[in-house]
């Protein structure tokens, strides 16, 4: 009825700018006014020459305590492990859910403490909006299409991006009225770094890939060099330092790093 055509078992292999045509694997031609390329995801260069283990992939291979086998103060999480034992696609909603016993495990091993064994759920809710006010839900082979899917989705989303926005916790200051986040610790951690470590941090080249903001890496270098961030006299480490928080002199606080 929207006028859709599935073609199934076709291999893409190539995009024809001069006539306009995808090249299929079997010989054949699509017209394609625009095409989208969905390429899998694939781990970065360091991963085949840091002596690792890895999969057929060339993913980082995790044990059930993500711990890399062989090396046993080498933990990973997230896309660029794949645990042994439970295969699962590389999508952000099995990586995030990696986190909570990562951090746990590091904790246990730093300590001598029993690890904990983490199994991924085996499948997830996906929910995809079709534009005129409806929705497509997906849960392994089912699939579903209705109306009310759709405010279910936007809640969802718009709960997801609070937590990322007004809904973070407020360092220091939601700690003390029984919150999750510990500035304190964070501040103890800091001052622990020392001058070496900070000046390393700054003069450290970006890590990031740029996964977070949905752009490559050169395209999030790009435009974060035609910044002009504000500054302050008491900031060791802002935009320019390649990480993910900054580092500043506590006003009134002793003057340590936090």
């Amino acid at each position: 009825a929207r006028g859709i055509e599935v073609l199934a078992g076709c291999e893409a292999v190539a995009f024809d700018a001069g006539s306009r045509e995808l090249r299929l694997a079997d010989g054949g031609r699509v017209r394609a006014d625009e095409s989208i390329w969905c390429t899998e995801g694939a781990p970065q260069r360091w991963v085949s020459t840091s002596g690792l283990a890895t999969d057929p992939a060339g993913f980082l291979r995790v044990d059930a305590n993500l711990r890399v086998p062989g090396s046993d103060c080498v933990f990973a999480a997230g896309d660029v492990a794949s645990i042994d034992g439970h295969p699962r696609p590389k999508a952000g909603v099995f990586a995030v859910r990696m986190g909570p016993p990562l951090a746990r495990n590091l904790h246990a091993a730093l300590l001598g403490e029993p690890l904990e064994t983490y199994v991924p759920q085996a499948s997830f809710l996906g929910l995809v909006g079709t534009g005129d006010g409806s929705c497509v839900a997906t849960r392994g082979l089912l699939a579903l299409e209705a109306p009310w899917l759709w405010p279910l989705k936007d809640w969802i989303d718009r709960k997801w991006m609070h937590a990322y926005g007004e809904g973070l916790l407020r360092m220091g200051v939601d700690a003390a009225e029984g919150g999750e986040a510990d500035g304190g610790e964070a501040a103890r951690v800091a001052r622990s770094a020392g001058v070496e470590a900070l000046e390393l941090l700054a003069h450290a080249p970006m890590r990031c890939g740029g996964c977070g903001s949905k752009v490559g890496s050169t395209v999030l270098s790009a435009a974060l060099a035609r910044l002009e961030p504000p500054t302050r006299p008491e900031l060791i480490a802002g935009v320019e330092a390649a990480d993910d928080c900054a580092v500043w002199e506590e006003v009134g606080g002793g003057g340590a790093p936090g």
